[in-house]
């Protein structure tokens, strides 16, 4: 009775024993950790690997200035104040380029630069026709460094005496259609109500950006110079 009972307790014993060692065998069996046969199956050791999704990093956010009118505005009257027109170029509407009207009213006929032209126009010697002198009609027969000194950047704008958004500061005698022309556009207007006391203010000047929003971003289609016309 006694050898039975001993030998029932030792086949039991024996029994639990083979559990545990089958119990652990399967807690610390690599290839079923689900993390690691993941990184198998997308990795496998011979082949580089991509980074996992939560690792690519985020792509770059779009520069902040581009999207707010008043910001671009002042990257655009910054890069005409240094001549800076590699940066000018990169502001410029891909596919329209930028128009330059020497007084406020638009037209088809005037230059368009393209980014490409503008980024070496203020070295060239190429005379352009840039439209006609109010009062005498002439000819404005310019390259484009002498048309930047006379119709761009007359005037210290970067540093101005009023700015107005989609607002015009000062109207003259030639009409202002940047609405009807630039239907999609907005505008910053860089303004000077005078320089010298004895003209009364007749000596006036403004500079306007003309922007359009493509795709969240501001681009440069157009700078016109306003002044007082006969």
């Amino acid at each position: 009775m006694h050898l039975r009972t001993a030998l029932l307790f030792f086949l039991v014993g024996l029994m639990l024993s083979a559990c545990g060692l089958s119990a652990q065998t399967v807690t610390e069996n690599p290839a079923l950790a689900p993390e690691e046969t993941a990184t198998s199956a997308l990795c496998p050791p011979e082949v580089a690997c991509a980074p996992c999704p939560s690792e690519v990093p985020p792509a770059a956010a779009a520069v902040p200035e581009l999207a707010n009118l008043a910001d671009v505005g002042t990257l655009a009257i910054k890069a005409l104040a240094q001549h800076d027109f590699a940066r000018l170029a990169e502001l410029a509407h891909p596919q329209k380029g930028i128009r330059f009207s020497p007084y406020p009213y638009v037209s088809d006929d005037q230059v368009v630069l393209t980014a490409d032209e503008l980024s070496s126009a203020y070295s060239d010697t190429t005379s352009w026709l840039w439209g006609h002198y109010d009062g005498s009609g002439e000819p404005i027969q310019l390259t484009f460094a002498e048309y930047f000194e006379r119709f761009i950047y007359s005037a210290d704008f970067a540093n101005p005496e009023q700015i107005g958004y989609n607002k015009v500061l000062q109207e003259s005698n030639s009409i202002n259609n940047i609405p009807e022309y630039y239907p999609q556009a907005e505008f910053v207007e860089y303004h000077f109500s005078g320089f010298d006391p004895q003209y009364e203010g007749m000596d006036w000047q403004s500079l306007r950006l003309v922007f359009e929003k493509v795709d969240g971003r501001y681009y440069l289609v157009g700078i016109v110079h306003a002044q007082w016309t006969i």
